[in-house]
């Protein structure tokens, strides 16, 4: 499960293959006329920011379904127990009294 703030990693070949964020319409059937965001270099970082659905393709294999849709779920909600631990008092250790007929 992803969530906002991860990140995906992608190393292609620049030559052979490219990197595009697509809609959804456009990844179902491989058009690559209207990307959303065109990576060329080989090496792309991409940082999931937003809640939904992200789509990618690549622009040579596509046909070949050579593409990857991630959803990215709300961060989990903080744990419903508190953050701050509850302490008890204790009476204070008693030490047992020492003996004075073992003294040097």
């Amino acid at each position: 499960m992803a969530i906002p703030q991860d990140y995906l990693m992608f190393h292609y070949l620049p030559n052979e293959d490219n990197l595009i964020q697509a809609t959804h319409e456009d990844f179902e059937r491989c058009h690559l006329d209207s990307p959303i965001k065109v990576y060329i270099s080989g090496y792309t970082k991409i940082i999931l920011d937003k809640v939904g659905h992200y789509y990618f393709l690549c622009g040579y294999h596509c046909s070949q379904e050579q593409k990857l849709e991630i959803i990215v779920n709300p961060s989990p909600s903080p744990s419903p127990f508190p953050t701050t631990l509850l302490t008890t008092a204790l009476p204070p250790l008693s030490m047992p009294p020492t003996s004075q007929s073992n003294r040097c």
